[in-house]
């Protein structure tokens, strides 16, 4: 198997996450970026990450962790009650649909350096609300949910990191001061060696970051 990735992706570190923890055997690559035709003729969409197979292609990094899962190599990362995977699936979702969409908004400033602006204040306003969803639904401790690495931690990590790293350069120091099972969470799970890798290589990616 053949992952293209971009390092600062947070959809690519899920999927590296995972492998990490998985122990799998998938050569790690970095296309040209921005895309060129080769690589938008290879996946359809131009986007990270894209997963090849035995000469075919799977996009989406939902799909692609799904994928994995459904090999059946290396520890599972999908909890063995029905009602953990669904408090799994929720937080997957929760990520998704609340955590992510105020870290999109503000990357694309940060990469024009931009620190300032109206959309700042409404990325702010909904990343208070997804964290607040986040610190209602963690199980507590060092795992999001069933008390054991899962793909709800592959999912939620990369974002929280990217958290961490944004909101400060907006205006907000610390957005997990008052939210204490979630730092809780953040440094207990960073300390797990596949989680460490992978914020590691995330860290190192934004070193050179535009500063206000």
């Amino acid at each position: 198997m053949k992952l293209y990735d971009l390092t600062p992706s947070p959809y690519c570190a899920r999927v590296r996450m995972q492998i990490y923890a998985k122990g799998l055997d998938v050569e790690i690559v970095r296309p040209n970026w921005p895309p060129d035709a080769a690589y938008r003729r290879l996946t359809g969409t131009g986007k990270v990450p894209a997963l090849v197979v035995d000469g075919d292609i799977l996009v989406e990094s939902t799909a692609i962790c799904e994928y994995l899962e459904d090999r059946g190599e290396g520890p599972s990362l999908r909890p063995v009650s029905p009602l953990e995977r669904g408090r799994m699936r929720m937080m997957m979702a929760l990520t998704g649909s609340h955590l992510t969409p105020p870290v999109q908004s503000l990357i694309p400033l940060l990469l024009a350096r931009r620190f300032e602006g109206r959309e700042v204040g409404p990325a702010l306003a909904d990343m208070r609300h997804a964290l607040h969803l986040v610190e209602r639904f963690l199980a507590g401790g060092r795992h999001a949910v069933a008390g054991q690495l899962t793909l709800a931690d592959c999912t939620l990590l990369p974002m929280l990191f990217y958290v961490k790293f944004l909101a400060p350069l907006y205006g907000w120091p610390d957005p997990l001061r008052d939210r204490p099972k979630t730092a809780e969470y953040y440094r207990l799970a960073g300390e797990e060696k596949a989680a460490a890798r992978m914020l590691g290589e995330l860290t190192a990616s934004l070193a050179k970051a535009p500063r206000p």
